[in-house]
């Protein structure tokens, strides 16, 4: 008989089937079965921090990102975010030869969205100040159909 490790790639939890060698059946003993855990998954949302530091001059700015995806528990959420996060960092040289490096700074939020993403949910919002010099009216009617939104990925 063989023994092998079988998880649900999302988690580590893990258990062993044991295989007939030869044959196509396979069978899993009442001792494993009895350890097995059901592996459950649901979607998460992270907003982490990057941090522009640029050669002799420091901190030049920050950039928030929110990061949807899959975890078993908050404890791999967190792990989750901070390779999402560390997938950010990269150096290079800019346009004056200086160093650029970004660098992840912080995880600054952590939510449950819940087993399924649901249509339409809010995964982030920000105030944003009104630029200086800029008058609306308070009758004024905006025609958010006319805006042409970029892509940000």
């Amino acid at each position: 008989m063989q023994r092998r490790a079988l998880g649900c790639g999302s988690c580590s939890t893990t258990r062993t089937a044991t295989t007939r060698s030869g044959g196509a059946t396979q069978s899993q003993s009442q001792e494993t079965s009895n350890r097995w855990k059901v592996c459950q998954v649901s979607w998460f949302s992270s907003k982490i921090r990057i941090a522009c530091l640029i050669e002799s001059e420091g901190i030049h700015r920050y950039m928030d990102s929110v990061h949807l995806f899959k975890a078993s528990d908050f404890s791999d959420a967190m792990k989750r975010a901070l390779d999402l996060g560390k997938a950010h960092e990269q150096e290079y040289l800019n346009a004056d030869g200086k160093r650029v490096r970004w660098l992840l700074a912080s995880v600054i939020s952590l939510d449950l969205i819940g087993d399924d993403v649901m249509d339409g949910v809010e995964v982030y919002s920000e105030p944003v100040e009104v630029p200086a010099g800029e008058v609306v009216d308070f009758d004024h009617r905006f025609s958010p159909e006319k805006s042409e939104p970029t892509q940000t990925v």
